[in-house]
């Protein structure tokens, strides 16, 4: 099915000043490609149908763009943002309605220093967000990666999952604070964090924050951070693969789970090829 591009379609300018983009039909696929726009844009995205999910393919980034997703009361938007060109500092923000979810991640694999904040408002009773994220450095790259998530209605859900391998001198930061705010019972907040280091030089850093205000809630986060499991890499070359594949072959493992996100998209198999091409 064809891409439709999100900023061809008819817009409206706020008392905010922002373009802003309602869509309704979620039968067809959409893409937003930042190299076709405006960098200086402040839009906002709405999405508002309860018959299917809506399917949404965002890449080459802009640095400047303030750009706003809204996932209307029993919308469901399921989102890949991939990041294999350039690396740019971007920030996005979710607001999520009632009984909403959100379903995606991102891929970067973009060469180059780089900043990025998700931020995702649960505003809704019942409103849901699901995260992953994987991402390579390598040479003296310092990439830095903060993902919040602020519960702010009861029986709100969240879980993220951010898997990242740090090679050569390379720094790996990833960040972010799941906070149920008071009012907000029966929700449940979930961080996972890993980071591999294949060089005693990398840097790895995992610190997530839970923030709870709220009693009968569930929330949960684990980080690891760590060298490459010696054992699997000896196994591999001890069959006769040398060690640079035998690093190729555990860093798809590693990042394997973002391959997931993007199963129905043609980025998929170009991630792929530039996880093998590490």
């Amino acid at each position: 099915m064809e891409r439709v591009n999100i900023l061809t379609m008819p817009s409206f300018v706020n008392a905010g000043g922002r373009s802003v983009y309602i869509i309704k039909d979620a039968s067809k696929k959409y893409e937003l490609d930042w190299s076709k726009t405006d960098e200086d844009l402040n839009v906002l995205f709405g999405f508002f149908s309860e018959d299917q999910p809506f399917d949404l393919l965002e890449f080459n980034s802009s640095s400047s763009a303030k750009v706003t997703y809204v996932i209307g009361a029993n919308t469901k938007l399921n989102y890949a943002l991939a990041e294999i060109n350039k690396s740019v500092s971007a920030s996005r923000t979710f607001v999520v309605d009632i009984n909403a979810e959100f379903s995606g991640g991102l891929a970067h694999f973009a060469k180059g220093d780089s900043k990025l904040d998700m931020t995702f408002n649960l505003v809704g009773t019942g409103a849901k967000a699901l995260w992953r994220l994987a991402t390579i450095t390598k040479d003296n790259e310092k990439k830095s990666f903060n993902v919040s998530f602020n519960h702010e209605s009861k029986n709100t859900y969240s879980k993220m999952e951010n898997y990242g391998v740090a090679l050569n001198n390379s720094s790996l930061v990833f960040a972010g604070v799941s906070h149920i705010k008071k009012g907000a019972s029966s929700s449940s907040a979930h961080q996972v964090a890993k980071i591999t280091l294949f060089n005693e030089k990398s840097i790895g850093k995992a610190n997530p924050i839970l923030r709870i205000d709220e009693n009968e809630v569930s929330a949960s986060h684990g980080a690891t951070v760590g060298r490459v499991n010696e054992e699997h890499l000896f196994y591999l070359t001890s069959r006769g693969i040398s060690k640079e594949g035998a690093i190729k072959i555990l860093t798809l493992g590693y990042l394997n789970p973002i391959l997931k996100v993007f199963e129905t998209s043609e980025v998929g198999k170009h991630i792929e090829q530039l996880i093998g091409a590490v």
